[in-house]
Parts: structure tokens; sequence; C-alpha cells
């Protein structure tokens, strides 16, 4: 955290800044002086008029809270600061400013330190030399200005051009490296990347930044900009290992305001690899060393609420709206955090709310249309879908439901035309397909449907099972014979194993993880943080998409790792958490009883051949209570030394009232071409 001293200083050149664009004095900062304070803070960049307005449109949107009619207020440029739209050491020193305190020296070399063995010396420097723009020296700031130069007037029109400008910035790139001092090369690298990422060209901008890291390794602002071109880029396990990286190497209390920013880059690079349960963890870090910093807490609120934290979401996010309660997107997320957890009055009135922040918020217009339509209300509904589809035609899920309004109204030919728009939209998504097969169900046969919506879970699941035929090698009989509640419990196990994605995985990939190099130093016996667990997901899923991996993590949250974090700690027993999943991935009935036997005695660490019964025991009434989504079982207390090998364990697995009986059925289950549950 931030010392108060550092904050103190930090805050001053936040006032100095404000105070040199107050031209009027009124204190506001308007569009025409904050169009000023970007353009001189930036010397070297050549922005244009639609670069500009870009910028101040969104400055103006985003800190709404903080502006009037006349402009933006000391308090919200801090703000923007503090979220790291800007670096306030950076711009203080490109304006030439000085605190009363201090004298303004050239960048690296603090007062006093001529001739010290921390950097070379600059005392032959002329002072126009010194101080050219903003701390780099002229031959710097020469370079930029040329860089500038060559990047706006590029047209990148044909491959000799590009291929020319690559070699005119190779060339500006030799010539930082050829900088009278190390410290001005590393100016001029950094720089570069700099005013190479304004101008869009971050791979230009990386290379920039890794000789500025050859030079300074030890520079977290190096590694920081490096990773957030390689976000730029999309590429986001490098950028999160560069993050890392710049948390490595940060300092205190040099980087202190450095140091919330990259918690927050950290975790959006580990969102965009789906990563949500880590980036979790680095927007409540971000959050600890900056309570004021509202946007890391919202980040971390809607993280939650893509994990299915729910609860936990609607703290974070009401944190958040503390701090600045006029931030539509919190609002939304708020009103879905509050949807989840049946909250629809509170929901309804954060919708409303994040509209009237921002009148064009589709998402909280698509969420109150839901609620509308759940309530009945279907003119609303649809009014509200509308509105929505008016500023994103291309909303699908609008289309749809405001298609099942339109049915409920009886409005049928309009309803069909909305279900065709959003099948070319969407390329016939299954949750099209699904919605629209239940309205034909139902309008085919009202009897039969009522009688499959009121009949009990397993009732309805034995009935599709049999209309269905054969589940995989078992027929009538053999349904009837296993029974409804088995068969209820297993086809629980082939939802969630369809929603992880687990039943193309091998047994032995699982197996695999299985290891000491998952257990962090200090840890509670095999006892880690809940992203563990998603990280060894992770690379037993490594071909699934980002997104499709979020939904994977949703599923795995809610279904196995809340109820194995019995304490409420985000903590889990990694043991526990492979063994459930070996009943779950791809492999024969042996070989998935063989793994979970072996990964049981590795988690109770036992060398022998055997494993306590006791302990098997409650693995078995934990996984199942797990399956069908019950409250765990209380640990076992130290009792009987009787122990049992790999038979025996099979034998208690195969038990059909005490065991797993379903671990035989599942192979069969999944195994059906076109399987799909009612």
């Amino acid at each position: 955290m931030a010392s108060p001293l550092s904050e103190k200083r930090r805050l001053e050149k936040v006032q100095h800044i404000f105070e040199r664009f107050d031209v009027n004095k009124d204190g506001r900062l308007s569009k025409e002086e904050m169009a000023n304070l970007v353009v001189e803070v930036n010397p070297v960049v050549r922005f244009s008029d639609e670069q500009i307005t870009a910028i101040l449109d969104e400055v103006f949107r985003t800190y709404g809270e903080f502006i009037d009619t006349g402009g933006l207020t000391l308090e919200g440029l801090a703000r923007t600061y503090e979220d790291g739209a800007g670096d306030v050491d950076r711009d203080f020193d490109a304006l030439g400013l000085a605190l009363p305190e201090e004298t303004a020296t050239p960048l690296g070399v603090s007062p006093g330190s001529e001739g010290s063995s921390k950097g070379p010396s600059t005392m032959n420097l002329s002072a126009q030399e010194q101080k050219a723009v903003g701390g780099l020296s002229a031959d710097v700031a020469a370079l930029l200005a040329e860089l500038d130069m060559l990047l706006s007037n590029a047209t990148d029109e044909t491959p000799e051009e590009v291929l020319a400008l690559a070699k005119a910035i190779d060339a500006l790139r030799h010539r930082a490296d050829t900088m009278r001092t190390a410290d001005e090369s590393f100016d001029a690298h950094m720089e570069m990347g700099y005013v190479l990422g304004t101008h869009g060209r971050h791979d230009e901008a990386l290379r920039s930044y890794r000789r500025a890291i050859v030079l300074r390794p030890e520079e977290a602002r190096a590694h920081f900009r490096a990773g957030n071109a390689l976000y730029s880029l999309g590429r986001f396990p490098e950028a999160c290992t560069e993050y890392d990286r710049s948390l490595g190497v940060a300092r205190q209390p040099q980087d202190d305001t450095l140091l919330p920013k990259i918690h927050v880059n950290l975790g959006i690079a580990l969102e965009g690899d789906g990563m949500l349960m880590s980036a979790c963890e680095h927007y409540r870090e971000a959050a600890i060393l900056n309570p004021s910093h509202f946007r890391a807490l919202k980040l971390l609120g809607s993280a939650l609420l893509g994990l299915g934290e729910l609860q936990a979401s609607e703290e974070a996010l009401e944190h958040a709206l503390h701090l600045h309660a006029d931030f539509a997107d919190a609002q939304c997320d708020l009103g879905c955090a509050m949807t989840g957890l049946g909250n629809e009055a509170g929901a309804l009135a954060a919708f409303q709310r994040a509209v009237e922040l921002d009148g064009r918020h589709v998402e909280a217009l698509y969420n109150i249309g839901n609620l509308q339509r759940n309530a009945g209300e279907f003119r609303l509904a649809v009014d509200s879908y509308d509105r929505c589809l008016a500023e994103d035609p291309f909303h699908w899920r609008a289309l749809m439901n405001k298609g099942v309004a339109l049915t409920a109204m009886s409005e049928t030919g309009t309803a069909i035309a909305c279900f065709e728009e959003a099948f070319e939209l969407t390329g016939r998504r299954i949750e099209l397909y699904d919605t629209i097969k239940s309205l034909k169900r139902l309008a085919r046969s009202k009897s039969s449907w009522g009688m499959m919506r009121s009949a009990p879970a397993e009732g309805r699941a034995l009935l599709f099972a049999r209309k269905k035929g054969k589940i995989g090698r078992m027929d009538h009989k053999a349904l009837a014979s296993y029974g409804i509640e088995n068969l209820s419990q297993t086809l629980d196990v082939a939802t969630l194993q369809r929603l992880t994605k687990l039943r193309e995985c091998p047994v032995e990939d699982v197996l695999s993880e299985k290891s000491d190099s998952n257990i962090p130093a200090g840890a509670d016996g095999k006892n880690v943080r809940k992203a563990m667990a998603e990280r060894i997901l992770k690379r037993l899923l490594k071909f699934s998409s980002p997104a499709t991996f979020q939904s994977v993590m949703k599923a795995v949250n809610e279904r196995i790792l809340s109820k194995l974090d019995r304490h409420g700690r985000g903590l889990v027993n990694i043991g526990q958490f492979l063994a459930v999943l070996t009943a779950i991935c791809r492999g024969t009935n042996d070989e998935r009883k063989a793994a979970m036997f072996e990964i049981l005695q590795w988690t109770y660490d036992q060398t022998g051949a055997t494993l306590p019964k006791s302990e098997a025991r409650y693995f078995l009434d934990m996984i199942k209570a797990i399956f069908r989504d019950l409250p765990l079982p209380d640990a076992p207390t130290a009792g009987s030394d009787e122990t049992v090998n790999l038979d025996g364990f099979s034998v208690m697995i195969d038990d059909a009232k005490d065991g797993l009986a379903m671990l035989s059925v599942i192979p069969n289950v999944t195994r059906r071409k076109g399987w799909s549950l009612f």
C-alpha cells in the first residue's frame, strides 16, 4: 500500500497538472482544456481530431460523476490516474513541473547523484539537453519526433511501403541502442514503444519494450508496458507472464502507484485467457493496495458473477458503487447478481439506474426486458427488447426473447420473423434451437407437455430415457432394474460431464496432475487456493477457447469447488478435487477406479498399497453429495485402523446401496451418439 507521504506527493502532482490546464480557474477542466492536457503530456505524438474526440468522449462518459456543466473536477482527474487511465508521474515529468521541494532533474538522476555509482553522470549535458521534453534529452526527443512524423505519414498501402516503414523503425531503434548513455537508450526505447502503441503498432511497440527490458530487467514499468502491448495483440498468456515479472521486480515505495495497476491489468489479461478465478485474486489485491480503486472492485464483482458466486459478487459491486455511484456497468452487473439471488425488485431498480446513467446501455435494456417477460408484462418486455435492438441490431438473445414474448401474446407471425432473424445472426445456436423446439412441443401437445412439466425430475428422466429407446447398451429392463434414483443421479453426472467438457479428457491426464508441484510452499497439507484448481483444469482442457473455459469454470465452481470449500475460505483439497474429476473424465471403469484410488492415496499420504477405509467411505459419500447437489457429509473422525486395497475399494464403489454404482453406467450414457438430456 502506498505510504501516506507518497500518496500526498501523488495528489500534489495531480493538483499541479490540474491547475496548469484550468485556464479560467473555475475548478473544472472543460473538453477544450482536457484536450490541451492530452496533447501537452504527449509532446511528440500528433493526435488527429478524431482521436482527441474519442479520448475525451470516453473520459467524460466514464467519469460522469465528476463532471458538471463546467467540466471535469480535480477529484475526477485524480480518479482517472487512480484507474490507470494515465501515469501521473510521466505526465508530471512531461510537463516539466516540479513540486516546491524538488528541483527538475533529468529522468533517472536524483538530486545529488552526480558521480554516483547508480548511473552515468549527466553533468556534461547542457540544461536544454537535460530538460528538452519532460526529462528526456534532446537526442531522445528528436528521435521521438522523427518517429511520430514517420508514423503519421505512413500509408501501408503496398508491401513495399510496409517494408520501408519497418526498416525506418529499425533504424530509429538502432539509434536508440547507440545513445550516449544507457539511461538515454532506456528512455528512448520506452518512449518509442509508447508512440508506436499510440499509433496502434503494438507489435513494434513490444520490440521496443523488449529492448528496454534488456537494459533494465529490474524496471517494473518496462515489463508492465510490455504486458500492455501483448494484451493489445491478443496474446493473453504472454501478457500475464510479463505482468507477473513486473510484480516480481516492483519495489516500494517507488512503485507504490504502479502496483495496483499491474494487478488490475494482470486480472484483465487472465480474464482474456478465461481465468476468472485467478483474475479475482489480483482484483482483490489491487483493492487492498488502493481501497478507493472502484474499477478494481467492479471488475472483481463482474468476475465473481461469471463464476456464479452471486453473494460475493453483490458485495463487491455494492462496494464499487459506494465509491462511484454513477457507474452504469457496475449497476447492470449488480442487477444480474440480484436476479440470480431472487431479488427481482432490486435487480429491476439496478438495471433502470444503469439506463438512467447511460440510455444506450444494451445489456441493462435486455435484462429489463427479461424481468418484464418473466413477470408476464409481455408488451413492456417487447418494448425493452426493441430499445436494446435499436442500439445493437445483432443482439440475437434479445431477438430470441422478443420472439418468446410475442409468442405469449399470440403474435405468431412476428415471433417467427424474430426467430428466423436470430437464426441468421447466430448460425443456429443450440439455445435458439432448444427454445423453438420447446415452443413447438408445447403447441403440438399441451397435455403431454403438462404431464412432463408436472412430473418429478426422476420421472421425467425415466420417461425421456424410455422414449429414446436405449441409452448406450442399456435397454428398458436395464433402466428399470437400475432404479429411478440411480438413473437420475447418473443423468446429473452426465450433465456435469457435458458442462465441464471433461468427458473428452483422458483419465491419465487427470492422474498426471497428482504432483507436489501443485502444492505451493507453506500450504496446509493438500489445501490450496481455488485458483490452483482453475490452473489445473486449464491444463486439462488445453484446447478450450477462453469463453468456453469460463463457462466450464462456472459449472465446476458451482457444482464441485463450492462444495469442497466447506468453510468458504477459498481453499480446496486438491487431491479430493482431482479424485472427483476422475469420475467424469474419459476412460474405462477400471481405469477410473484405479486413478481415483491412486490419487486418494496421495491425498492422504499413504505409501503402501492400501487406503484407510474411513477415508474411502468418506470420499464416496462426498462425491455422491457433490453429484446430487447435497451438503457434504462430516469429515471422518479418528477410529478404526482398517484399510482397503484397490480390489476392496472397487467393491465399495460397486455396492448398489452405499457405493458409486453410477460409475459403471456413465460411459454408456455419454457414448451414445446424439445423446441429449431433457
